[in-house]
């Protein structure tokens, strides 16, 4: 065995420190990339100038009744390729890496040399057809995903050399990296679309909501929140930064719960008024993640606009209140009533309304203002 094991080292290619050092700095910059698209467009490039090619391509081939191609390549030769994709399309099955690819399972770098004699592979319909209009000989690619409908291949492309066996070591080492790295990009690209449409329909409903680390930093905000932290808080909402008297507000609330259980909404709100408009506040946490849940509300309607509503003068206050989001607590202590009194008129609007919600009460006012 350790025989057959040196055998095998001495007979690989060998890498020079000059080479590790490349690979490495590809490395560090294919994973500090984002999106999709700009891992795809910084990828091409940079692969190309590290394992020397006439032309690198990044291509998505879906399988099916009808096969569909969609390629991108360093340089860019769309121009050129768009209508000759058809061909690619129909002839797909004769292309050397992707069939064996498809019919093994097996993912290695593999040049077209590898599985198909060279002159076998110009005779066929997909070389002359498609390969040759881009004086393409031969091939050096490596599979990124893999399933019976699509397969996900980044390739470099010569027309007067093959690829040496040093070469597709190189990219033999960076298939995991490049594997994984595309799935991040991807997984990035799925969840900045999740979160565009999450700010769309929190600004449709006239919602904001905003995520904040430990320090009371900015991690995330829809467009709303942002736009309602410098209508309310002008002046003190300073970069990333919450306002101090918002932090405050955080710190008393996170004070009251002594453990790591979500926190639920609290019964009241931070209420900040601009004019007669207020915006209310309210605290989340889901495990480790912290949010700040925004609504805006215009004022509510008054004691004098509740009457119609067959309420008594008292009732109608208490009523106005509630519609504004306001606690049994806070009523009690604006009207000067205690908790106990608060209730019993809540009781009585209840009955009279034929509500049994706060809720259902408060959306009834607010109903009658055009709230």
């Amino acid at each position: 065995m350790e025989e057959q094991a040196a055998t095998i080292m001495s007979e690989m290619p060998k890498l020079s420190s000059k080479d590790f050092y490349r690979l490495s700095n590809f490395l560090v910059e294919i994973y500090r990339l984002g999106t999709h698209n700009e891992w795809v467009n910084h990828l091409l490039p940079s692969l190309h100038t590290l394992i020397p090619s006439d032309r690198a391509s990044y291509n998505e081939m879906r399988y099916g009744k009808t096969n569909h191609i969609s390629v991108k390549t360093y340089p860019d030769d769309s121009a050129l390729r768009r209508p000759l994709v058809p061909v690619f399309e129909q002839y797909t099955h004769e292309h050397p890496s992707a069939s064996y690819v498809r019919k093994t399972g097996l993912r290695p770098a593999l040049r077209w040399s590898d599985v198909q004699d060279p002159k076998d592979f110009e005779k066929t319909t997909l070389y002359n057809e498609y390969f040759r209009h881009f004086d393409t000989r031969h091939q050096l690619a490596v599979a990124l995903s893999m399933s019976p409908s699509l397969l996900v291949p980044v390739a470099l492309n010569r027309g007067s050399r093959d690829f040496s066996d040093r070469e597709t070591l190189m990219l033999n080492l960076l298939r995991p990296h490049l594997i994984q790295s595309f799935r991040n990009s991807r997984t990035l690209t799925a969840l900045k679309s999740r979160s565009r449409a999450l700010e769309h329909a929190m600004d449709e409903l006239n919602r904001g909501l905003l995520e904040f680390t430990r320090r009371h930093t900015i991690r995330w905000a829809s467009p709303q929140a942002l736009r309602w932290l410098s209508v309310y808080w002008p002046g003190e909402a300073t970069g990333d930064q919450l306002p101090p008297s918002l932090t405050e507000w955080i710190k008393q609330q996170e004070a009251s719960f002594k453990n790591n259980k979500a926190i639920p909404v609290p019964q009241s709100p931070l209420s900040v008024d601009q004019g007669q408009r207020r915006v209310l506040v309210r605290l989340l946490r889901e495990g480790q993640q912290r949010f700040l849940f925004f609504e805006e509300r215009t004022d509510g309607p008054s004691p004098e606009d509740l009457v119609q509503l067959g309420l008594g003068h008292r009732e109608s206050e208490v009523l106005a209140w509630v519609s504004r989001g306001k606690t049994n607590e806070e009523i009690a202590s604006i009207m000067g009533l205690s908790i106990k009194t608060v209730k019993k008129h809540l009781e009585r609007i209840f009955d009279k309304l034929g509500v049994e919600s706060r809720t259902a009460a408060a959306r009834m006012a607010l109903g009658l203002s055009g709230n």
